[in-house]
């Protein structure tokens, strides 16, 4: 099953939405939303195009506040009370290393690998592949890897951001 995603920019409610859609139907897998200027960078993830709370599927925050790799907790629709995370996610998005585990257990259900020996495929080198465990979601996997990358990419922003800002508030300090 190949997918892709979109994504769109809600200014009024402060929530980015993106949506997982089956690249062969066009039909919207899971529409995922991030709640701007949360703590712990909150994400939740709907059935298809919805973004209703009886739809609700998963929930993703980061485990704490401020890291230098990624330690995502990821709570299932059911797990309202959140004391103890259905999965967890470890690694680094940059180096294609994360690892997708079964709670606060060693069980790997999925895992990021960096492909390089892809015969006669042409690919770039941000191009990576992951490894599912059998009879897990790939919808659910596929939407939290992009949940990953979403993370990163505002991670480089912000980075990319701190240092632009710092050279204008100086450029514009100088010009007073």
């Amino acid at each position: 099953m190949a997918t892709s995603y979109s994504g769109s920019m809600h200014l009024l409610n402060w929530k980015s939405k993106r949506k997982l859609v089956d690249a062969a139907t066009g039909i919207p897998l899971l529409s995922i939303t991030q709640k701007f200027w949360s703590a712990h960078d909150r994400w939740k993830a709907f059935m298809g195009d919805s973004t209703d709370e009886k739809d609700l599927l998963f929930t993703v925050k980061r485990s704490s506040m401020f890291q230098l790799r990624t330690d995502l907790e990821v709570f299932l629709a059911t797990n309202t009370n959140e004391n103890e995370c259905d999965f967890k996610i470890k690694g680094e998005y940059y180096k294609r290393s994360s690892v997708i585990y079964k709670g606060n257990t060693s069980m790997v259900v999925a895992q990021m690998n960096k492909e390089h020996k892809v015969v006669k495929v042409p690919m770039g080198k941000h191009a990576f592949g992951v490894s599912i465990v059998e009879n897990m979601d790939i919808a659910f996997i596929a939407g939290l890897v992009v949940i990953l990358h979403e993370l990163y990419e505002m991670t480089v922003a912000a980075a990319a951001g701190a240092s632009a800002g710092a050279g204008t508030s100086a450029a514009i300090a100088a010009s007073c």
